[in-house]
């Protein structure tokens, strides 16, 4: 057995160095450190020998495949499409002409007609049909002639993928998160604003908010109202918008294999899901970060005026996502300037044409929000500067330590401790799952080997340029890492982890072959002995390629039945790939079904609102909140019969001042536990009042709801 084993193994080497490649044995032990390596990370074991581990596997994967091609050959010459100088010359002469009637931070409707008007004519400026294309109505016309769309395995897998992320985005997202926590008020009255008809370009509500997700609960509640389930919904749609866009660029950066590992990936991520959920605006910026890499690579393979003009609107329009944007247009310009390195002349010069007018695209998205800007940069800038200077508090000393450190935190972040904040992720946990970030790391060690293949020198400097609005809270080292601030890294990350898939698949079926090949087993019972026992059968391989019983035979009073079970290169990575999806998505579910509920499946702020509720026309509702926490804004957010305009905050309680002096009838008032001497003086004022309890999930007593009469 031992001599037919080695003979086998010999033979796979073979076939894989026929292939063109330098090996199995490599590749196994790559895997096996990183595997090792990140086992040794959750254990919190010898961390030093598991980052040198994976530093070893990284660089042998990386030099392992640094020949075998993954990226979408771009065309060998290409001249920029032809455009509409005049119409595009008006159009901005009109987005220009918007800029003052954008005054006192309000999208007016003149400014608002002239702003969109000069977007929607420089846009039709840049459309240059390629001879032969078809338009929107004539493929629409198309598919109704064939009676109906025909769904490819592609679509169908792309189909699944969704639908796996729209359930971990969806499932129970009425009850978890339950608490909007101290942001989503503020985010709750910022979409009424909006819902009543006041139409600002920047909420200055401390610390100051992007307006575009706001619209977009906005649009969401025209339909279904307002509520703490109406941001998270939005959120989550948005989320699973944000997986058929990475879908786009890994299909144009790669091809449709990768494509789709990679929007399984982001579908199944725990980091993107529990994004999804929260129902901060930050979910809005990935999206856009993976939309202007996805028009700007498909204008630089295409040279299409419109396709720059594209990434130019998306551009712009991210500004109006959440302030880490702010660094996507250097990021751009970084990339791109090692992106024109390999490029021959002719190429370049094509693109310098295209990227001027993807920027003068962008500038023109961003007219409304660069007049709020220009009126008001303290407020605009306000949150940034916290972070980078002494606004708040005093810069440490060592600058360029902190950085250094804090930098070195946020790279930790996606395979070893992630966000502490338990309302974007488990306090602690890595931000990436065991499958994701093990691959993360090969197909980063892959992607710098060929940076200049590609669009890998984009993606990579756009992964690093996203971790920086973490890293450069100087001022506020203790926030660092922060999954909610790095998260424009969230679709390059998940586009690296694809990649090392496919190359594990060429391998495969390097190994196996391209035709089937079978394994066999032989089962033998004893006729004599009316057992069975199980062996190998050392007879010549079967041809059959059935998984049933294929042939039986008797010898020396034994039954012997062969089995053949059909083995190829193929279906051993279909079946491999199904089990680590379903791991990654397995362990998403319990991180958050389990552990992140065990943080926020009650809500305080809700309970609250209830009892405010329950007691509405009955009398006067106080709640006293010195010296206890207590976010009024939450509670407010979340009544349904008391007005939203309640005011009855207290911050003491005498018998001889306001609210107790003068009062007559039934009134109510909600009490922290330990606030003993409040709950004395309201038994002491009525005698006959009963305090009843609010207990959690876990029986501790969240607050006091006390009825007195008089």
């Amino acid at each position: 057995m031992r001599e037919r084993a080695a003979s086998l193994l010999r033979d796979l080497d073979l076939r894989w160095q026929r292939a063109g490649l330098s090996g199995w044995i490599p590749l196994i032990l790559c895997l096996a450190l990183a595997i090792l390596a990140q086992q040794d990370l959750d254990r919190r074991e010898n961390p030093a020998l598991a980052f040198t581990a994976y530093g070893l596997a990284a660089l042998g994967f990386g030099l392992l495949f640094r020949h075998l091609d993954l990226e979408r050959r771009e065309p060998g010459t290409r001249t920029l499409g032809r455009w509409r100088p005049s119409p595009l010359l008006l159009g901005f002469v009109l987005g220009a002409l918007s800029f003052p009637f954008f005054r006192g931070n309000r999208f007016t409707p003149l400014g608002t007609l002239l702003w969109l008007s000069g977007l929607c004519l420089s846009l039709w400026a840049l459309r240059d049909r390629t001879p032969g294309e078809r338009g929107l109505g004539a493929r629409l016309r198309a598919l109704s002639s064939r009676g109906g769309i025909a769904l490819s395995w592609e679509k169908l897998a792309l189909l699944a993928i969704v639908a796996a992320g729209a359930f971990l985005r969806f499932y129970r997202l009425d009850l978890i998160p339950s608490e909007m926590g101290v942001d989503l008020p503020h985010i709750y009255n910022n979409a009424r604003h909006i819902v009543r008809g006041e139409y600002l370009i920047f909420f200055p509500s401390y610390p100051g908010r992007e307006g575009l997700f706001f619209y977009l609960i906005a649009l969401y509640a025209r339909f279904f109202g307002l509520s703490h389930f109406a941001i998270k919904a939005t959120g989550a749609l948005v989320g699973l918008l944000t997986i058929l866009a990475l879908y786009l660029l890994a299909r144009e950066l790669f091809d449709r294999e990768v494509a789709l590992y990679a929007a399984a990936f982001l579908a199944l991520g725990r980091w993107p899901v529990i994004l999804s959920r929260t129902g901060y605006r930050a979910v809005t910026m990935p999206l856009f970060v993976i939309l202007v890499l996805y028009f700007l690579v498909r204008a630089l393979h295409t040279c299409r005026p419109l396709d720059f003009g594209l990434a130019g609107l998306c551009l712009g329009l991210g500004m109006y996502t959440y302030s880490a944007f702010l660094l996507m247009p250097v990021a751009v310009l970084v990339g791109l300037a090692l992106h024109t390195l390999t490029e021959r002349g002719e190429e370049a010069q094509a693109n310098e044409v295209g990227i001027l007018l993807m920027f003068l695209l962008a500038a023109l998205a961003f007219v409304p929000l660069a007049r709020y800007a220009y009126e008001n940069p303290g407020t605009y800038l306000f949150r940034v500067s916290t972070r980078i200077t002494g606004r708040e508090v005093p810069l440490p000393r060592d600058l360029f330590g902190v950085f250094l450190e804090n930098m070195r935190r946020s790279l930790l972040m996606f395979n070893y401790v992630g966000d502490g904040m338990f309302y974007i992720n488990v306090p602690f946990q890595r931000q990436l799952g065991f499958v994701s970030g093990v691959l993360f790391v090969l197909g980063t060690a892959y992607a710098l080997f060929r940076w200049r293949k590609g669009g890998n020198a984009l993606l990579l400097v756009v992964l690093m340029a996203m971790l920086l609005p973490s890293a450069l809270s100087l001022a506020f080292p203790a926030e660092v890492p922060n999954a909610v601030r790095a998260v424009g890294v969230i679709g390059p990350t998940f586009l690296l982890a694809a990649l090392p898939l496919p190359l594990i698949r060429r391998s495969l079926e390097a190994v196996f072959g391209a035709e089937r090949r079978e394994l066999f087993a032989l089962l033998r019972l004893s006729s004599e002995q009316g057992g069975a026992s199980d062996s190998v059968s050392d007879d010549a391989p079967s041809r059959s390629s059935q998984s049933e019983p294929s042939s039986a035979s008797r010898r020396d009073g034994a039954s012997e039945v062969r089995w053949s079970i059909p083995l190829q290169g193929r279906t051993l990575f279909a079946a491999l790939v199904a089990l680590l999806l379903a791991w990654e998505g397995g362990s998403t579910y319990q991180t958050y079904f389990d552990d992140y509920a065990d943080w926020h499946d009650y809500s305080i702020s809700l309970e609250m609102a209830r009892a405010l509720d329950d007691f509405a026309g009955d009398g006067p509702a106080y709640i006293k909140v010195w010296p206890f926490w207590y976010d009024g804004n939450a509670v407010r957010a979340q009544l349904r019969v008391q007005s939203q305009d309640w005011a009855g905050e207290i911050g003491r309680l005498d018998p001889n001042a306001p609210p107790l002096a003068g009062l007559q009838g039934k009134a109510m008032f909600i009490l922290h536990p330990e606030d003993r001497e409040a709950l004395n003086t309201l038994r002491r004022f009525f005698p006959r009042g009963v305090a009843v309890e609010r207990r959690d999930r876990d029986g501790n007593v969240t607050f006091i709801a006390f009825y007195g009469e008089r």
